[in-house]
């Protein structure tokens, strides 16, 4: 965790908030790298004026209403 999600919260206190991610997890320092590398790299060259999401599918809406 970081200081946003609180350091000294016990993971178990997140479960509920995972269940309703399509990832079923936090995003982590390693997903936004990854994408950021991407982005720097020449395997995006053909990307342009692009809007990137890195929500684990939060922003696809609540799962626990399916």
């Amino acid at each position: 965790t970081t200081p946003m999600t609180g350091e000294n919260i016990p993971e178990e206190a997140f479960e509920p908030f995972y269940s309703r991610l399509p990832a079923r997890r936090l995003g982590t320092v390693e997903d936004v790298t990854n994408l950021v590398l991407y982005l720097a790299s020449d395997e995006s060259a053909y990307s342009t004026g692009s809007a990137f999401v890195v929500d684990g599918g939060q922003s696809a809406g609540d799962l626990t209403i399916f």
